[in-house]
């Protein structure tokens, strides 16, 4: 709909400079392109921001569950070994729950492992370390999701423009039709009728 609607609108602009009929099918038409591209360029920026801000997330959640996690790990067995009770403690479902959840219940995965570390007098300072991380995703997360919201809202708005558009562009092929209408050829310059046109379908041949 962007190429077509936008090669239409230039198409009238070129014609629109000697011929007054047109410039006033331009005017016309002009208004329901411009509300269109606001919205799309919208979209495009809101869609760029949201995948952008989940791969920074999912970036981080997979060093912190990851990497991080095992240095971790073996930071806290400096102080408790692996099979102590404190140890097990800190990771009573174990390590690889961390890297399977869903991502919220990992991120509330590092909070707990963050609050129970800080309640150890020995290990306050990496508790201090795992709790920020903690906040640190969840921030994250309510930034992915705000713009996943945002972004499906967009396409929504993206649609409902788009519906309005086509009927724009209905309207200027009829006055368009009424203006050339001694020789009605002339309606298919304002058009790249390629957009209109599907590749055929091959059927299988039967053997």
């Amino acid at each position: 709909m962007y190429q077509l609607a936008t090669d239409h609108l230039s198409k009238l602009r070129i014609k629109a400079a000697t011929d007054p009929a047109i410039q006033d099918i331009l005017t016309f038409f002009e208004p329901f392109y411009l509300t269109f591209l606001e919205q799309y360029e919208r979209s495009i920026d809101g869609r760029t921001a949201y995948h952008a801000k989940t791969a920074e997330f999912k970036e981080l959640l997979g060093e912190v569950t990851g990497p991080m996690l095992r240095r971790w790990a073996a930071e806290i067995q400096m102080i408790y070994d692996s099979k102590s009770r404190q140890y097990k403690s800190f990771f009573p479902q174990g390590r690889t729950v961390f890297s399977r959840a869903k991502f919220d219940d990992r991120i509330q995965l590092v909070k707990t492992l963050g609050r129970n570390l800080l309640q150890d007098p020995q290990l306050v300072q990496l508790g201090r370390t795992v709790a920020a991380y903690g906040q640190q995703l969840e921030d994250l997360r309510d930034e992915q999701q705000g713009l996943e919201y945002s972004y499906s809202n967009n396409s929504t708005l993206l649609e409902q423009h788009r519906e309005e558009l086509s009927l724009g562009l209905f309207a200027s092929f009829a006055r368009l039709e009424f203006h050339y209408y001694r020789d009605i050829k002339q309606v298919a310059d304002f058009y790249e009728l390629k957009y209109f046109r599907t590749a055929p379908v091959v059927k299988p041949s039967v053997q």
